[in-house]
């Protein structure tokens, strides 16, 4: 089976990413996926403490590419400014269809692990020669079926677990996270099983029922409705209304009035007349209006024509 080898060094950046070296097989989409989604949520809380025999790591059944992970988390000391909690991750990508029923655990012990565990706090982590980036390793074979059991404790908690882990059919499931946490202080390992959703079928709509509200299921119990109140803004609207007729009929009377009097000679005469009276005129006028109101018309004044101003003499008559 072919083994391809990548290191994630998060104190080192190479071409803007954290795996430091890899092997020409593997492409950086898989490699963060499988970062962002499943190593990143199994770190050491103090990867410091970590020893060279202590074992934090597991295996991941990735849910695409057809991809099988073995990891381990490495105590990586101190970063380029001195700062503690660096950690690296060593990983060996194999085939999935490949590992089935297969004894994964000597790779934890393979020499590219032994050998990164012991130089994991230099800086940069050496790296390997480009041949020894990809190998053929030969695996036990496990005929052992999955029994249902995830978590495993003790001594031989890493052997129990992968044997488990070897015996998950893939029919079914989505991915797999086998944790192994053993160390001085804890010796346990779990299995997480993500299993395919089937999609539901589309349900079918039933038809909507006609709803029949009796009177006795109205909220106002059948009575009869009030009648609704004068709406104000109706009559609002029509007193607008009329206004504004009004204000285009004043204004087309306006308009057109020269118009009419001029068309109408004896309205044009009536006009011409009121202009040619004087100020005395008008003053009588006013008064025999009053007087005419109080039931007494005083005698009418006699008007002089206007073309002959001097008065006409008396007549002379003849001495005899």
């Amino acid at each position: 089976m072919k083994i391809h080898y990548a290191l994630y060094d998060p104190a080192t950046a190479k071409d803007g990413q954290y795996w430091t070296w890899l092997s020409s097989e593997l492409k950086n989409a898989p490699l963060n996926k499988y970062y962002g989604d499943f190593a990143a949520k199994h770190l050491a809380p103090n990867p410091n403490d970590l020893i060279a025999c202590d074992l934090w790591g597991g295996i991941v059944r990735l849910p695409t590419g057809d991809w099988t992970v073995v990891y381990r988390v490495l105590n990586g000391g101190d970063d380029k400014i001195g700062r503690p909690g660096r950690y690296v991750i060593i990983t060996a990508w194999m085939k999935t269809s490949e590992t089935l029923e297969q004894d994964l655990s000597s790779i934890f012990n393979s020499i590219l692990f032994r050998s990164i565990a012991e130089h994991s706090t230099e800086l940069p982590v050496p790296e390997p020669q480009p041949a020894l980036l990809t190998e053929e390793m030969q695996f036990c074979r496990i005929p052992s079926a999955f029994t249902g059991e995830k978590t495993f404790t003790g001594t031989e908690c890493v052997e129990k677990s992968v044997a488990a882990f070897a015996g998950i059919p893939s029919d079914g499931i989505e991915s797999i996270h086998l944790k192994i946490e053993k160390t001085s202080m804890k010796q346990n390992a779990e299995i997480d099983i993500v299993v395919k959703q089937k999609p539901k079928p589309p349900e079918r709509e039933k038809p909507a029922e006609p709803t029949v509200i009796s009177p006795v299921n109205k909220p106002d119990g059948g009575k009869p409705k009030p009648p609704a109140p004068p709406n104000n803004n109706n009559m609002f609207y029509k007193l607008l209304l009329v206004c504004f007729l009004a204000l285009v009929a004043a204004v087309v009377w306006h308009l057109y009035k020269p118009v009419l009097e001029q068309d109408n000679p004896d309205v044009a005469e009536i006009k011409r007349k009121i202009d040619t009276l004087s100020s005395d005129d008008i003053r009588k006028i006013r008064e025999y209006a009053v007087s005419k109101l109080r039931g007494r018309i005083p005698p009418t004044p006699k008007q002089q024509p206007q073309n002959n101003p001097s008065p006409m003499p008396p007549p002379q008559l003849d001495e005899k």
